[in-house]
């Protein structure tokens, strides 16, 4: 019975995982950032890690002998992953495009006021 069900409950692991991926990805990498980039970049990291976290369960599940190098293998590629999604952000927070909208604020040099020893306030008068 148990059987049957795996392929539903690896189809609802991944639709989950791919709603984790992109709320960790835009709260990490922040939103705006993931909405200047192009989707096949987020289309193609987000559904690679979600079927890689759906591949390591599987591997998590096997008791065969090759489990430890699957376990190990789809570890990496999520790392890999991680990191490829990591230098994307970087690179469009880098690139933004800078708002019109937004002035420039003029930087603005402090004045003193300085008064002359003998005829400002405090003056010594005699």
């Amino acid at each position: 019975m148990l059987q049957r069900l795996l392929p539903v409950l690896y189809a609802l692991e991944f639709l989950i995982t791919l709603i984790a991926v992109y709320t960790v990805w835009g709260e990490v990498g922040g939103q705006n950032h993931l909405d200047y980039m192009p989707w096949y970049w987020k289309a193609g990291i987000g559904f690679a890690t979600a079927s890689a976290v759906v591949q390591l369960t599987t591997a998590l599940a096997r008791t065969d002998s090759s489990a430890r190098w699957r376990i190990v293998t789809w570890t990496l590629v999520l790392a890999g992953l991680a990191l490829c999604a990591g230098l994307v952000t970087f690179y469009y927070h880098l690139n933004e495009p800078v708002d019109e909208d937004e002035d420039v604020p003029a930087t603005v040099a402090p004045t003193a006021r300085l008064s002359h020893p003998t005829t400002g306030p405090g003056a010594i008068r005699g």
